[in-house]
């Protein structure tokens, strides 16, 4: 396909992608650079369930694990890794995840 014989409707398509790639590449710059608080309860929940602790420890305050004990156990291959190396995998998951809900939404609406 060249780009001469792109239609009003394909460049309309086209700036909307990489508009949502740039808000979703900046949401997730940002959320890098203030820290994951909610990524550090499922890390330390990760390495519990590893070391046969005890989910729910409520000296944790605020960040307390309030999540099932089967979501600890899918996790657990997270606290093998280091915070920051999980802290990358955690985001691709949820961009994965993501590009597989806006694709299936796409397939919902346009009936593509």
């Amino acid at each position: 396909m060249r780009i001469s014989s792109l239609s009003k409707k394909d460049y309309l398509r086209i700036i909307l992608w990489v508009i949502l790639a740039i808000v979703v590449l900046g949401f997730f710059r940002n959320t890098l650079r203030k820290g994951m608080n909610d990524f550090r309860v499922v890390h330390r929940a990760a390495g519990r369930v590893l070391h046969q602790e005890n989910l729910y420890n409520f000296d944790d305050g605020h960040y307390l694990y309030k999540y099932s004990p089967f979501f600890a156990v899918l996790v657990a291959p997270l606290g093998l890794l280091t915070f920051q190396s999980g802290e990358v995998i955690w985001l691709l998951g949820m961009c994965l995840c993501l590009a597989f809900v806006l694709t299936q939404c796409k397939r919902m609406i346009l009936g593509d």
